[in-house]
């Protein structure tokens, strides 16, 4: 009965403890995306259809792979956001 408690008291907070880092590693993997709003400061002409034709893996934000990806492709205008000042 003792390990029937233990082993149930372990697994809910390794349960807890996976909800309390899943936003963590959300934040993690979108760290250096953009959101439609971001990138059409960088890019003032983008659309809300071009920014779905950037997102290729449709997260809602687009990374830098998918930003320099649609820059090569020429969906979007083929200019480096770090060059502008």
């Amino acid at each position: 009965l003792k390990e029937d408690i233990m082993k149930s008291i372990v697994l809910t907070t390794a349960a807890v403890a996976a909800l309390f880092a899943a936003p963590a590693v959300a934040e993690v993997e979108q760290a250096g995306a953009l959101t439609y709003k971001e990138l059409k400061q960088e890019y003032p002409t983008l659309t809300k259809k071009t920014f779905e034709m950037v997102d290729v893996n449709k997260d809602g934000v687009a990374d830098m792979e998918e930003i320099d990806q649609a820059e090569q492709s020429d969906v979007l205008e083929a200019q480096s956001m770090m060059d502008k000042s």
